[in-house]
């Protein structure tokens, strides 16, 4: 009888084991090539790198911008320069030279 209890007992344990391994070896393969596995997070880690590469350079342009308007709303210099090299305005007192392509030059 108990003899009998032990091969039942070492049986029962030997199920365990091969249950418990097959398991492991199912959630290994899922770890690895499932659909939320190493890959997956890999690729999420590039995502988030690339994002906070774009965020830090959002931020830099939002920094320059802010100092340019401010520039704007609040220095005359700024405003007159600006002006000139965006649309190209130009003073009643001032001469404007266009160059044709072959180099010669004309005034207005």
């Amino acid at each position: 009888m108990v003899a009998s209890r032990r091969k039942d007992s070492t049986k029962h344990v030997m199920w365990m084991v091969w249950g418990l391994t097959l398991l492991a070896v199912v959630l290994s393969v899922n770890l690895v090539f499932g659909r939320h596995g190493i890959g997956h997070v890999l690729d999420l880690r590039a995502l988030l790198a690339e994002l906070s590469d774009q965020t830090y350079e959002r931020t830099v342009r939002n920094h320059r911008l802010a100092l340019e308007l401010y520039g704007l709303r609040t220095d005359e210099k700024v405003l007159s320069s600006f002006a000139r090299t965006e649309f190209g305005l130009v003073r009643s007192d001032e001469l404007v030279f266009i160059f044709d392509t072959e180099g010669e030059a004309r005034s207005r």
